[in-house]
């Protein structure tokens, strides 16, 4: 067998593990999510509104399972191989261990780069759509109701009752402060994003303004409102979680709250979370071919199996520690985030070393 022919064969096993096991997990997580969703008691949001909640979420599940999806196949592929006596075959033939992981590269980086597409466009735009017709449907109104959106840009302090259909604001509040002391207020009935130009319009002004000696309101049909963020990154910061978010959102959610002085913790957390995910699963790939080749070289599939969702639960549970710990004791996100990926690569590496 060439050296090619190997990888390929290689190669192909593994991605028939990782396609078996993206089908059975992303089932059974749509159908957990389709059964938490059909259990929200809202007279108004029915199995309709919860199934196409659920196909929008479909493609952030997908990333998500993504890490443990490729190292289970990477498991499963490989132990097949050695099951079959044919990893004992190709080390007697003088191949190493870091060739095989080489061959298994390959499957790996291109399901890490299809899962970074997928995170960096399509989840995060579906997963917005998904929840406001979630939010529309539970609330039973054609708005979204923020219960109070709060967007601080310099000195001036907006408050958004509700987003409209349209991608326009509903109850548009500002408050604009000079050190301690309040300035002006002024409250829109909407407003509505001029994409050609770069601003919003607010609609029907009734503007206060606060000097030293005296009180002036004034009201106008239309007033132009300068604002860093366009309607889908408002949307986004309002109804989605950080983690839900694309990589180019979370870098500009975290350049505009360090520009306002404003702490930005939870988006640095997701932000390194998924510009390190391809070091993190290369990793559990590392771990997979060190658990085939060592403790787990002569055990069943099965045992394979239960070992392998351990150590993937192991690793989340890990990367869900590390990471909140890291706001606690004032660490750097990416150190926290890489932490744990660290120590997947040190396990691996070490079970790799003694079997070689």
């Amino acid at each position: 067998m060439t050296l090619f022919v190997m990888d390929r064969y290689i190669g192909r096993a593994a991605a028939s593990a990782m396609l078996v096991v993206l089908v059975c997990f992303f089932a059974l997580t749509t159908l957990f999510a389709m059964v938490e969703e059909l259990g929200r008691e809202q007279e108004a949001y029915g199995a309709g509104e919860a199934l196409r909640y659920v196909l929008y979420t479909s493609p952030r599940r997908i990333y998500e399972l993504a890490p443990f999806v490729i190292f289970l196949g990477a498991l499963i592929g490989l132990g097949t191989l050695a099951g079959n006596s044919e990893i004992t075959v190709l080390r007697a033939a003088g191949t190493s261990l870091w060739r095989i992981l080489g061959a298994l590269a390959v499957p790996v980086l291109g399901a890490s780069l299809a899962a970074a597409v997928i995170g960096e466009y399509a989840a995060p735009r579906l997963d917005a759509a998904g929840e406001a017709i979630r939010s529309r449907a539970l609330q039973d109104s054609a708005t979204i109701r923020l219960d109070g959106y709060w967007h601080r840009q310099g000195s001036v302090y907006t408050r958004v009752d509700a987003l409209g259909t349209g991608g326009e604001l509903i109850g548009v509040n500002q408050f604009e402060l000079e050190g301690q002391r309040l300035r002006a207020a002024s409250r829109a009935e909407s407003a509505m994003f001029d994409e050609r130009d770069g601003f919003w319009r607010l609609m029907n002004v009734r503007s206060t303004r606060i000097g030293e000696d005296r009180t002036t309101v004034v009201s106008g049909d239309e007033t132009p409102w300068s604002s860093d963020v366009n309607p889908r990154l408002l949307a986004a910061r309002a109804l989605i979680d950080p983690r839900k978010l694309s990589i180019s959102d979370l870098a500009f959610q975290i350049r505009r709250l360090d520009r306002e002085q404003l702490r930005a913790d939870t988006y640095r957390i997701a932000f390194w979370g998924k510009t390190l995910q391809p070091l993190a699963t290369l990793g559990l790939a590392l771990l997979a071919v060190g658990l085939v080749v060592g403790p787990l070289r002569e055990v069943g599939m099965g045992a394979r199996l239960a070992v392998g969702v351990a150590a993937g639960l192991l690793f989340k549970y890990l990367q869900d520690l590390l990471a909140p710990a890291s706001v606690v004791f004032d660490i750097p996100p990416w150190i926290a985030v890489l932490a744990s990926i660290a120590v997947c690569w040190a396990a691996g590496w070490i079970l790799v070393r003694r079997a070689g």
